[in-house]
């Protein structure tokens, strides 16, 4: 079952049925995702290789607002830009914990694994259980299997697709 592992971690992980809507936001913006952080992998393993120098979020994130701006590379605009910039983050913490020895070198993500995106407090709404992320008209169903600690919104949210199609949505608990 998706999410026990997590759940024992303090991290609820409850199933999301997005509408078809809902479903094709999602999809881009795994999309976009998975492009934003293979681009900047690519960046910064060949600012390393080739120039000897290394590249870290402040500059990458600088790179993406002008690779947003080129016209073969435009549709990155369709989706919000806190998803692509949480890529870059999550990035950064893959190369911290490769130096950390805690990892092995980055790899490139692939269309057919696991998809996900991460949205921080100002890229949704939270309100009475419910999230609505940017770029939507309505709130994710999600169906929770235990209840939500009271005045307790989530700072950040993670909504994940598998291989089998299935849709989670995660947060950090504030325990």
């Amino acid at each position: 079952m998706l999410g026990f592992a997590d759940e024992r971690m303090g991290r609820p992980m409850r199933l999301v049925y997005p509408t078809p809507e809902q479903q094709q936001i999602l999809a881009q913006t795994f999309g976009c995702c998975r492009f934003v952080y293979n681009w900047a992998l690519r960046k910064k393993t060949d600012a390393y290789y080739n120039d000897h120098q290394r590249l870290y979020y402040k500059e990458l994130s600088l790179l993406l607002t002008d690779l947003k701006k080129q016209e073969e590379t435009h549709w990155l605009n369709a989706v919000s830009s806190v998803p692509l910039q949480q890529a870059l983050r999550h990035l950064d913490k893959a190369f911290l914990n490769f130096f950390e020895g805690r990892a092995k070198y980055p790899t490139f993500h692939k269309k057919h694994n696991n998809q996900s995106a991460t949205y921080t407090a100002n890229a949704f709404t939270w309100h009475n259980g419910a999230i609505t992320l940017a770029k939507m008209n309505a709130p994710l169903d999600i169906r929770w299997s235990r209840p939500l600690p009271k005045d307790a919104p989530p700072s950040s949210v993670t909504i994940s697709k598998d291989c089998a199609g299935r849709y989670a949505h995660q947060h950090p608990c504030g325990r």
